[in-house]
């Protein structure tokens, strides 16, 4: 990818939540790559927006129909056991069909992402 012709779609506040929206392009097909990656995770791994997620300018509307895509899929996910799912982040109760909990935010989304 030529840096002059590349488009960042996502900010994200971990290198994991970064690589995670990375695979879940390029596994549809579009390359991405993580703007100061290595130098992010070694001096300050949690500044917000620091991991940035570029594609190809032209690539860039498609990532981001991707993420929206994605996103619609996880919140209709519901757990096949009829059992209740607990928050992560604050461990309560979340509702069966949602990705983000309704008491603190927490989401299975990695909801510390900022796309663009």
């Amino acid at each position: 990818m030529s840096a002059s012709k590349l488009e960042t779609i996502g900010k994200f506040t971990t290198i994991n939540d970064a690589e995670f929206a990375r695979m879940l392009l390029e596994g549809e097909g579009i390359r991405a790559s993580i703007a100061d990656a290595t130098t992010g995770s070694m001096l300050v791994p949690n500044v917000v927006g620091w991991f940035k997620l570029d594609v190809a300018a032209e690539d860039a509307e498609r990532a981001r129909q991707v993420f929206v895509e994605a996103r619609r899929a996880a919140s209709e996910v519901q757990d096949p056991s009829g059992l209740s799912i607990a928050c992560l982040a604050c461990g309560k109760e979340m509702p069966q069909g949602v990705a983000s909990c309704p008491d603190c935010g927490w989401t299975y989304l990695g909801g510390e992402a900022d796309v663009e």
